[in-house]
């Protein structure tokens, strides 16, 4: 069966302006998604049979950073400090092992933001889908507010494929690498659909957003996550303040333009933890910072101290 055919965002446009409560679909379309974004990532039950997940989905925090070739890859535009995009990430993997797949959303503190991370879309795609290398834009795909096909050599040389598009605030990707191109094209343009939908549907929700408050880490993996967005955002100061004193010097004697950036970040208690001690185990993707052979985990010791705050004292590998 083929994919159901879906209206044009101005066709959308004109239905809405007729229909009652439509502004509130608009004005919902305009504020970053407030809801929980692993909500907009395709689960299992909606991929063909054969595909398994690699773990369940996440969410992380994003920054405009620098690729490891000095130029932004996230998006450009008229964005404050301290803003995000937060995202989504779900991953699967084929029971024969030939074919990766990803389903992304990204939540654009703004439009410039949103408009921004399309116009980059080989870029984005680059460094979030799993490492696909999908390059050169193909067509564009019949989704959301412009969306883009991508193809490009992939991670084995053996072909990946991306779609990304714009649904408000709401930038959705599904990517795969590997198998034969044009089903590759054809399974993931369908994939996309299915995602777009549930984009779709959580604008027409007009989700809010959340209230801002201040992040204080109660927990040893709250301080382990808080500390990797400070590093991510290349925030000396930020950093240090998760790190017990006697510790800083691991961090305060290098250059934050040596600091990797880390994505797709997955984090768990050890079972060793006590009143005071605790250690959590860290995986990630590692990009940039000074060249060598990339990490891909870390083990994180931390300590109470008087004033209830974990801090990390120490990190790396054995």
């Amino acid at each position: 069966m083929g994919p159901m055919r879906t209206l044009r965002p101005t066709s959308r446009l004109v239905l809405c302006l007729l229909v009652a409560g439509c502004a509130n679909a608009i004005a919902a379309s305009q504020h970053p998604f407030g809801g929980d974004l692993r909500q907009l990532v395709l689960k299992g039950r909606q991929l063909p049979r054969g595909f398994v997940s690699d773990g369940p989905a996440i969410t992380q925090d994003l920054y405009d950073e620098s690729s490891p070739h000095g130029e932004p890859w996230l998006y450009k535009g008229n964005v404050r400090q301290g803003q995000t995009v937060r995202a989504a990430f779900s991953e699967f993997r084929s029971d024969h092992g030939k074919l990766t797949l990803d389903s992304e959303a990204y939540s654009a503190p703004n439009l410039t933001a949103a408009q921004a991370m399309l116009r980059a879309a080989p870029q984005v795609v680059g460094h979030s889908a799993n490492g696909v290398q999908a390059r050169r834009r193909v067509q564009r795909a019949r989704l959301g507010a412009g969306g883009l096909l991508l193809n490009g050599p992939g991670l084995n040389g053996e072909g990946a494929t991306a779609v990304l598009w714009r649904d408000g605030l709401l930038v959705g990707m599904v990517a795969v690498d590997g198998g034969q191109s044009r089903l590759r094209d054809e399974l993931v343009l369908s994939l996309a659909r299915k995602q777009e939908s549930i984009l779709r549907h959580a604008l027409d929700r007009g989700t809010p957003a959340p209230a801002h408050q201040p992040h204080r880490p109660s927990t040893p993996l709250q301080t382990a996550f808080a500390w990797f967005k400070a590093t991510n955002r290349k925030d000396m100061q930020k950093a240090l303040s998760y790190m017990a004193p006697d510790a800083r010097y691991m961090l305060s004697s290098t250059r934050t333009s040596d600091w990797p950036t880390y994505r797709k970040l997955r984090c768990h208690m050890d079972a060793d933890r006590t009143r005071t001690r605790a250690s959590v185990t860290c995986t990630f993707h590692a990009s940039g910072g000074q060249p060598g052979n990339p990490v891909a985990w870390y083990g994180i010791d931390l300590r109470r101290s008087k004033r209830g705050k974990w801090l990390i004292e120490n990190y790396g590998q054995p």
